[in-house]
């Protein structure tokens, strides 16, 4: 089976992507699926994360996966392979000169290493291309250091790819976290099986938002992952947090006086988190000690 790529990959084309390699159960269709990069010109950080991450989920469920065209070198293949998708999915870049971009962080993969990897390389990068103080991002930290935690407490493959993005001329951050496991409509619907039906996966979604739900039988500091996240950056940087997971997809925005809810035709196996921020709503809050010594 082969999957040609469409020629723009971001999150408002998600579905060109998945359509037609799943099936309505959530198993591949195929055991033999070649990726054909040669239209592909451009590709957000969620396109970047939901690539990366099916990839990963067809090879875990036994799924041969080939690639074609991608020494064409289109321009997205080329950054592709500035980021180290290449290398790490064929052992090797497609170009000698490759590197990485000063406006973009490589493709990581979350693991034990997660939590150094945020608060060194990625608050290093965006301090250095923000201007912006390590203080300054005191709260986003915390917000996504909590999406790590919800990958290793509740993905069961624990397998998940962050991958972010600056873009100076509009001042907006770009963040996209994503992990292949059960999702999050299968946990809550499986936490509330005994007080509701069946419930849409958007609306699924929207109940693992409330501030104070959890899937967990000790709550603990539980419940305020997602809250915690829409209060800053949909409500205190003015930007959009967007929740795609099995069928669903939940977005938050201005300030969460806006929200989208739908449940879609396709199927996202696992979970992702995108995030957009106005870096122009950031404010830049001095520290009385130095950050951090490189």
């Amino acid at each position: 089976m082969k999957k040609l790529l469409p020629t723009s990959l971001t999150v408002q084309n998600l579905d060109e992507l998945f359509v037609g390699l799943t099936q309505s159960n959530g198993t591949p269709t195929s055991l033999n699926i070649s990726i054909d990069f040669k239209d592909l010109s451009y590709i957000d950080p969620t396109g970047v994360t939901a690539l990366s991450n099916l990839i990963n989920w067809l090879r875990m469920n036994g799924v041969t996966v080939l690639f074609e065209n991608h020494q064409l070198l289109s321009a997205g293949c080329v950054f592709l392979d500035d980021i180290k998708f290449f290398e790490h999915f064929l052992g090797s870049p497609l170009r000698d000169d490759a590197g990485l971009r000063p406006t973009s962080r490589s493709l990581e993969f979350i693991g034990d290493n997660s939590r150094m990897w945020l608060k060194t390389d990625f608050l290093q990068w965006l301090s250095r291309n923000s201007g912006l103080s390590f203080a300054s991002f005191d709260l986003l930290y915390s917000a996504i250091l909590e999406i790590f935690h919800n990958i290793d407490n509740h993905s069961t493959a624990r397998i998940g790819a962050v991958f972010a993005q600056y873009l100076p001329t509009k001042k907006q951050l770009l963040i996209s976290i994503s992990d292949i496991g059960v999702g999050i409509p299968f946990t809550v619907k499986k936490a509330l099986a005994d007080t509701l039906g069946i419930w849409l996966d958007s609306e699924a979604i929207e109940k693992a938002c409330e501030l104070g739900f959890t899937s967990r039988s000790v709550a603990g500091n539980a419940g305020r992952g997602f809250p915690n996240l829409i209060d800053c950056v949909a409500g205190n940087y003015n930007g959009i947090v967007r929740i795609i997971s099995g069928r669903g997809y939940v977005q938050f925005s201005q300030k969460s006086k806006r929200k989208f809810s739908t449940d879609m035709s396709w199927i996202y196996p696992g979970s992702m988190v995108s995030l957009k921020i106005d870096m122009s709503e950031v404010p830049n809050i001095e520290s009385n000690s130095e950050d951090f010594t490189w």
